[in-house]
Formats: structure tokens, C-alpha cells, sequence
């Protein structure tokens, strides 16, 4: 499995291929292939408020969205994220933040890009 690794981040061919070592990664974990001692995932989700959504919806219809994670430090990483889940709704929490007991659920508007709620954004990271 190192080996297959190693072989797609050093494909010069593929420009954007090692942007997604993350995900594969994470997939390889949930999965259970070969790398038992990978570390766990967490789940990023984020609210983007519908007055930041005119990028998606100016041409008059909705663009793809895929996640990017990049470093604001200036050492120019980015990892992308392909598997990512929309919703417009409200979010709440429940339990203790930094714990086990800690968890979100979105309250789901139907109206989706129609309505006024914002948009949720959620994806799986490996830590």
C-alpha cells in the first residue's frame, strides 16, 4: 500500500492527482484496507451564509461545489475533497464540544437554493 502511495504523489503526469491524497486516505481507513494503524476521521462542516452564495448562482444556474482545504500561512498546500454533503438548513448542536458526546444536526430546509436558509457544507477528513 506505501508503494501505491508513493507512486501517486510522484506521478509528475497527474496536476492535480495528489490533491486528493487526503481522501484516499481517509477511504483507505474507513474501509479497513491494510493500514490499521491510520488515525481516525472528523467530520468539517461549515455554514456559508446565503449572501456569500453569488459565485454558485450569478449565471443563472448552480456550479459543481468540491471542498478545498489550503494553508493561509503562504506554504502553498492544498488537499481537495470530492465527497462533500449539501444541504440548506439550520444547524444544531447537542452535548459537549471536544467530546464524544458531541454532535451536530442539520434541520433541513426544503426550499434548498429557493429559500433563505444557509448552506451546509459537510466532509470527512483524516486527522
Amino acid at each position: 500500500m506505501n508503494h501505491l502511495i508513493g507512486r501517486i504523489n510522484n506521478k509528475t503526469t497527474l496536476t492535480i492527482g495528489p490533491n486528493y491524497n487526503h481522501e484516499l486516505l481517509m477511504y483507505i481507513h474507513l474501509l479497513d484496507i491494510c493500514q490499521k494503524d491510520m488515525p481516525s476521521t472528523v467530520c468539517v462542516t461549515l455554514e456559508v451564509p446565503r449572501s456569500r452564495l453569488g459565485l454558485f448562482t450569478k449565471h443563472g444556474s448552480v456550479l459543481p461545489v468540491q471542498c478545498l482545504l489550503q494553508d493561509s500561512s503562504g506554504s502553498k498546500w492544498m488537499n481537495i475533497f470530492a465527497a462533500v454533503q449539501l444541504g440548506f438548513g439550520n444547524i444544531k448542536t447537542t452535548g459537549t464540544p471536544y467530546t464524544n458526546t458531541f454532535s451536530l444536526q442539520i434541520e433541513d430546509n426544503p426550499e434548498g437554493w429557493y429559500g433563505s436558509s444557509t448552506l451546509v457544507v459537510s466532509f470527512r477528513v483524516p486527522t
